[in-house]
């Protein structure tokens, strides 16, 4: 993992988005070592600091947990170029039937480093 790289969970993915699109339908499209996109929500009615994250094709798969919005989405108000990408996808399973997403995010306008197994499948 790069030095400026952290593994984050997206939360609130199992929520249907306002247009009535299923988050768990587009999670199911994505794929490790995709790009994501983390865009602020400042007019969120739950959480000013919200910071929603969409799939490669532009629709919401969840959000970054609030205990990291505020941090995350001040980096970003501050000018910070976030990338990030689907590090792993896991559930989708009988006996854990809803998808669930770690995101690799870098804050330094950095590609995230693709952890040693999607180096190795995808090449670096």
């Amino acid at each position: 993992m790069g030095t400026n790289d952290w593994s984050l969970n997206v939360v609130g993915e199992s929520y249907r988005n306002p247009d009535g699109s299923s988050r768990q339908t587009e999670i199911a499209r994505c794929r490790a070592g995709e790009a994501v996109t983390l865009t602020r929500e400042p007019d969120n009615r739950h959480d000013t600091n919200a910071v929603a994250v969409h799939s490669v094709r532009g629709v919401q798969i969840g959000y970054v947990a609030a205990e990291h919005a505020r941090w995350i989405g001040g980096k970003i108000d501050d000018g910070h170029h976030a990338l990030a990408l689907i590090e792993r996808i896991h559930g989708g399973t009988k006996g854990k039937p809803s998808r669930g997403v770690l995101i690799r995010l870098n804050l330094k306008g950095e590609q995230p480093a693709k952890p040693s197994f999607m180096r190795r499948l995808f090449g670096s």
